[in-house]
């Protein structure tokens, strides 16, 4: 999932016409929402409801230290081309809606499957634009790193000296006298 996080005076946006066949229901009139993070959103494969409930968790993280509490999900395909399908899609920003209403969000959604027209105004402070990346696939990666640690663990370790003149010897044989910095 990606998503385009802009922290905003104010955004206006008019449904125009349909792109898709199974676009929602929508009235094209057009919608003010002012002091507001939208969140412009791509749905990818591979997400699902556990990477909405990461992007909602990771999103109001960060509403909290601005203090901020309204969010506007507007899906936004322009941000990926690995696209989920178009039912996956709607399912997940569906998933994201209710978590944030779960977490005491105010929470908007633009419509899934139209062209939109909008007007936004971002304010001006470094953390108003931001691009996020959101991926369950990291928690796989660190189970296989954990499984290469577990079998590192078993590995049993032999310790030689290398003589001048090329001869391997196990430390546990090896005469120290003469050599007392190797200990």
């Amino acid at each position: 999932m990606r998503i385009l996080q802009l922290h905003s005076n104010f955004i206006e946006y008019k449904p125009i016409q349909k792109e898709i066949v199974s676009a929602e229901e929508a009235e094209p009139e057009v919608k003010r929402l002012e002091e507001i993070v939208v969140l412009f959103t791509a749905v990818e494969e591979g997400d699902s409801e556990a990477t909405a409930k990461q992007a909602i968790d990771e999103v109001k993280s960060f509403l909290e230290k601005l203090k901020a509490n309204r969010i506007l999900i507007y899906p936004f395909a322009h941000l990926s081309s690995q696209l989920a399908s178009p039912r996956e899609a709607l399912k997940v920003i569906k998933a994201m809606e209710a978590h944030a209403k779960e977490a005491g969000l105010e929470v908007y959604r633009a419509p899934f499957g139209w062209n939109k027209q909008f007007t936004i105004s971002i304010k001006g402070h470094p953390l108003a634009e931001q691009l996020r990346v959101i991926s369950t696939e990291a928690k796989v990666e660190e189970e296989k790193v954990s499984e290469a640690l577990r079998a590192e663990e078993k590995l049993q370790s032999f310790w030689y000296i290398l003589t001048p003149n090329g001869e391997m010897i196990p430390v546990e044989e090896f005469d120290f006298r003469g050599h007392e910095n190797l200990e």
